[in-house]
């Protein structure tokens, strides 16, 4: 369906003000600082209507306007720029570790974070409270909000807001999440797979900013990655693109909680690479020390190891023939337990991808660390704030 303004045109003059609105909003954001000239030719506006335009966003405090520092022939042009106080918002990462919340303004940046640890199993019950005690704490004493993103383990429904069945979540089984917190903050909820917030928020404010394709993969307790396309999420036709580690990598290797045998996350996320240790006879409770094991010269640990390298490279280079990124961002525990990982990941997936594509994509570690997952959920709310400016209007902002 075409929805530029041009195919509106001569449609309902409401909604073509409210796209025009947005479309100068996200021009703003996008381009700051930015002169209404520029921004007029950008945009295909008149003057007039431009000046309209900006100055509605002004009143409801979006914009504001700066002189330029650079003279030119005449008088200095005056910038626009996004003012970032004018929304706030929750982002949260809901793992299977922890809960983490953080405060954000409309420009992205952090001014609150709080992190609330989860012992292993727990029902839903205890984790959808501890979630709606995190938000709390981060509100507290800061203006309202107008929203809050959540990332969350998948496969998730997106038109219903729920989150369906998890590997190794448990007591999470067909979550109404979105209206369960809807209904306790009465703010709008957006909801999304952790792998592609994470996606959203390396996009977004890490790595892969001004990236126009590019695959994230998280690597912990679970495998899931995001997958940015010209710029946008890619969510698939059911909501399920992105569950590279239910890729199988050997049909006869152990079973999966989606009914498969020999997926990516039975053999390379951070409890299967364990167990396989436990399997030869280390006596290991986590990464560190089954690498602390593997450089102490321990052949058994160092070959744990690297049959989880291999496996995590196979993936990867059916991930690049298929989708052909620019870049490929790799983020999550076992990144962070394990520095070497990532270089040598870049270096096997360039050896054994077609040449044309090995040679170009980037392989690199995320820029946002423990925070993509909950930034990116916070950029979901971002995204609705400047595709509804008016969600503002009657906000108190201090």
């Amino acid at each position: 369906m075409n929805t530029s303004l041009h195919a509106l045109r001569g449609s309902n003059a409401t909604l073509v003000k409210a796209q025009n609105l947005s479309s100068v909003l996200i021009a703003i954001h996008h381009l700051q600082p930015v002169s209404r000239t520029d921004l007029a030719a950008k945009l295909n506006l008149t003057a007039a209507t431009l000046t309209n335009l900006v100055g509605e966003l002004t009143s409801l405090g979006f914009v504001e306007e700066t002189q330029s520092p650079h003279r030119q022939i005449g008088r200095r042009p005056r910038l626009l720029t996004l003012n970032p106080a004018t929304a706030h918002f929750v982002g949260v990462e809901i793992s299977r570790t922890r809960v983490q919340a953080l405060y954000v303004d409309l420009g992205g940046t952090i001014h609150g974070r709080v992190t609330c640890p989860l012992p292993a199993q727990q029902p839903g019950r205890f984790v959808l409270q501890t979630t709606i005690d995190a938000v709390r704490a981060v509100t507290e004493g800061r203006p309202p909000i107008v929203g809050i993103g959540v990332g969350v383990p998948g496969p998730i429904d997106l038109e219903r807001g729920m989150v369906l069945t998890p590997t190794n979540f448990g007591g999470w089984a067909h979550v109404p999440l979105t209206g369960l917190l809807q209904g306790e903050f009465g703010v709008p909820v957006f909801i999304d797979d952790d792998a592609r917030t994470a996606a959203l928020g390396e996009h977004a404010l890490g790595a892969g900013q001004h990236v126009p394709n590019m695959l994230y993969v998280s690597l912990g307790k679970g495998i899931g990655s995001g997958l940015i396309l010209n710029g946008s999420l890619y969510r698939g036709t059911h909501g399920l693109a992105g569950e590279i580690g239910h890729t199988v990598l050997d049909v006869r290797g152990p079973r999966c909680d989606c009914g498969n045998h020999g997926c990516l996350e039975t053999l390379a996320s951070i409890p299967a690479v364990l167990q396989r240790a436990r399997d030869v006879g280390l006596s290991v409770d986590g990464i560190e020390q089954l690498l602390k094991a593997a450089t102490g010269g321990n052949a058994a640990a160092a070959t744990v190891l690297e049959d989880t390298r291999t496996y995590l490279s196979a993936a990867l280079v059916s991930a690049v023939n298929f989708c052909d990124p620019d870049l490929i961002v790799v983020g999550g525990a076992l990144v962070q337990a394990w520095p070497g990982l990532v270089p040598r990941l870049g270096a096997s997936v360039r050896g054994h991808s077609f040449q044309q594509v090995s040679s170009d994509v980037q392989i690199v570690a995320s820029a946002t660390g423990e925070d993509a997952a909950a930034l990116g959920a916070a950029t979901l709310v971002q995204q609705h704030v400047l595709l509804r400016p008016d969600v503002v209007r009657g906000v108190t902002r201090s």
